[in-house]
Protein backbone atom coordinates (compact mmCIF):
# COMPACT_ATOMS: atom_id res chain seq x y z
CA UNK A 1 0.00 0.00 0.00
CA UNK A 2 1.31 3.33 -1.07
CA UNK A 3 0.70 6.04 1.84
CA UNK A 4 1.01 9.67 1.54
CA UNK A 5 1.51 11.91 4.90
CA UNK A 6 1.31 15.50 5.20
CA UNK A 7 0.78 18.33 7.83
CA UNK A 8 -1.77 20.38 6.62
CA UNK A 9 -2.44 23.31 9.39
CA UNK A 10 0.53 24.20 11.32
CA UNK A 11 -0.39 25.89 14.88
CA UNK A 12 -3.54 27.49 13.57
CA UNK A 13 -4.26 30.93 15.89
CA UNK A 14 -7.86 30.28 16.06
CA UNK A 15 -8.58 33.52 17.77
CA UNK A 16 -8.23 34.84 13.53
CA UNK A 17 -11.11 33.01 12.52
CA UNK A 18 -14.01 34.92 12.09
CA UNK A 19 -17.18 32.23 10.79
CA UNK A 20 -15.48 29.91 9.06
CA UNK A 21 -11.77 29.70 7.47
CA UNK A 22 -10.65 26.84 4.60
CA UNK A 23 -6.94 25.17 4.32
CA UNK A 24 -6.85 23.63 1.20
CA UNK A 25 -3.48 20.76 0.85
CA UNK A 26 -2.18 20.85 -2.69
CA UNK A 27 -2.53 17.86 -5.16
CA UNK A 28 -4.64 15.55 -6.82
CA UNK A 29 -6.00 12.84 -4.29
CA UNK A 30 -7.88 11.13 -6.79
CA UNK A 31 -5.52 8.03 -6.61
CA UNK A 32 -5.81 7.31 -3.04
CA UNK A 33 -8.85 5.04 -1.60
CA UNK A 34 -8.36 6.16 2.22
CA UNK A 35 -8.09 9.01 4.03
CA UNK A 36 -7.17 9.53 7.51
CA UNK A 37 -7.53 13.15 8.65
CA UNK A 38 -5.96 13.40 12.79
CA UNK A 39 -6.77 16.89 14.14
CA UNK A 40 -5.12 18.19 17.56
CA UNK A 41 -5.73 21.25 19.42
CA UNK A 42 -4.80 22.50 22.73
CA UNK A 43 -5.75 26.55 24.66
CA UNK A 44 -9.53 26.33 23.05
CA UNK A 45 -10.91 29.05 25.05
CA UNK A 46 -14.74 30.69 24.50
CA UNK A 47 -17.62 28.12 23.84
CA UNK A 48 -16.18 24.45 22.89
CA UNK A 49 -18.42 23.73 19.83
CA UNK A 50 -16.06 24.28 16.78
CA UNK A 51 -16.43 22.13 14.18
CA UNK A 52 -13.71 21.02 11.25
CA UNK A 53 -15.14 19.23 8.26
CA UNK A 54 -13.48 17.54 5.65
CA UNK A 55 -14.66 18.25 2.28
CA UNK A 56 -13.95 17.47 -1.40
CA UNK A 57 -14.57 18.07 -5.00
CA UNK A 58 -13.78 15.68 -8.54
CA UNK A 59 -12.49 18.63 -10.67
CA UNK A 60 -10.00 21.64 -10.13
CA UNK A 61 -12.23 23.83 -11.37
CA UNK A 62 -15.15 23.12 -9.26
CA UNK A 63 -16.34 25.76 -6.99
CA UNK A 64 -18.49 24.03 -4.61
CA UNK A 65 -16.83 21.05 -2.11
CA UNK A 66 -19.01 18.05 -0.87
CA UNK A 67 -19.07 17.51 3.53
CA UNK A 68 -17.86 13.78 3.75
CA UNK A 69 -20.26 13.57 6.59
CA UNK A 70 -18.23 10.62 8.30
CA UNK A 71 -15.25 13.00 7.98
CA UNK A 72 -16.30 15.60 11.08
CA UNK A 73 -14.83 16.77 14.11
CA UNK A 74 -16.03 18.71 16.98
CA UNK A 75 -13.66 20.85 19.19
CA UNK A 76 -15.39 20.60 22.66
CA UNK A 77 -12.67 20.09 25.06
CA UNK A 78 -9.71 23.10 25.78
CA UNK A 79 -7.31 20.48 24.66
CA UNK A 80 -7.54 17.13 22.76
CA UNK A 81 -7.47 15.20 19.93
CA UNK A 82 -9.74 13.46 17.30
CA UNK A 83 -9.10 10.89 13.93
CA UNK A 84 -11.62 10.51 11.43
CA UNK A 85 -11.24 8.05 8.88
CA UNK A 86 -12.85 7.60 5.48
CA UNK A 87 -12.52 4.13 3.26
CA UNK A 88 -13.74 4.56 -0.50
CA UNK A 89 -12.68 8.31 -0.59
CA UNK A 90 -13.60 9.50 -4.06
CA UNK A 91 -12.55 12.66 -4.37
CA UNK A 92 -9.77 14.67 -6.10
CA UNK A 93 -9.34 17.56 -4.06
CA UNK A 94 -9.74 18.34 -0.55
CA UNK A 95 -10.94 21.50 1.53
CA UNK A 96 -10.87 21.62 5.28
CA UNK A 97 -13.46 23.60 6.80
CA UNK A 98 -12.98 25.09 10.61
CA UNK A 99 -16.10 26.97 11.45
CA UNK A 100 -15.61 28.54 14.97
CA UNK A 101 -19.03 29.03 16.79
CA UNK A 102 -17.77 30.92 19.70
CA UNK A 103 -14.22 29.74 20.22
CA UNK A 104 -12.00 33.22 21.14
CA UNK A 105 -8.58 31.33 21.11
CA UNK A 106 -6.33 27.95 20.90
CA UNK A 107 -4.16 26.32 18.55
CA UNK A 108 -5.20 24.02 15.89
CA UNK A 109 -2.80 21.30 13.96
CA UNK A 110 -4.43 18.81 11.50
CA UNK A 111 -2.54 15.67 9.71
CA UNK A 112 -3.70 14.34 6.85
CA UNK A 113 -3.06 10.69 5.56
CA UNK A 114 -4.01 9.29 2.32
CA UNK A 115 -3.59 5.38 1.26
CA UNK A 116 -3.76 3.78 -2.08
CA UNK A 117 -3.75 0.05 -2.66
CA UNK A 118 -1.11 -1.03 -5.36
Amino acid sequence: MSEKKIQIITDLDLSTIVGTTSVQPEGDFSKYDYISIQHVWTGVTGTLDATIDLQQKNAAAATVYDTVTDLQVLVDSASGSETAEHVAFGGAYINVLITENNITGGTLNSYLVAKKKL
